[in-house]
């Protein structure tokens, strides 16, 4: 991250609608049940939404192992077009990771899926 600026993370509030839009136009249309989720959570630097990403906590077994009692899915994570390559996707992940850790103290498995377009991730895996 360049500069001294700080991320604040903190929980979506009303007010951030618009941020949020600046990085996904159609986010509130195509996932309007995310709104209320408790783990929908946004980067902000200086006042300007820079990413956000939404946890979904699973208290069912999921399909792919019946043996896994509880997980989290990292279902939405986005960052601002100006500040791709600064970092603060990897920042995210790691609030992320660390706000389940803490909410849930340890869920079975984290699962994170990432789109074959998405070439910039794997390189910090």
């Amino acid at each position: 991250m360049e500069g001294s600026s700080k991320i604040l993370f903190r929980r979506f509030e009303e007010r951030d609608a618009e941020g949020i839009r600046s990085i996904y136009p159609q986010f509130f249309e195509d996932c309007p049940q995310l709104k209320f989720e408790e783990g929908f959570i946004v980067a902000e630097i200086n006042g300007m939404i820079v990413g956000f990403f939404v946890v979904v906590t699973q208290m069912t077994y999921p399909w792919w192992d019946r043996n896994v009692k509880s997980w989290c899915e990292i279902v939405e994570l986005h960052v601002h077009h100006m500040f791709w390559r600064k970092g603060i996707g990897m920042q995210l992940v790691r609030k992320a990771i660390d706000y389940q850790l803490i909410r849930f103290r340890r869920p079975s498995v984290l699962r994170v899926l990432i789109p074959k377009m998405n070439t910039a991730f794997p390189a910090f895996c």
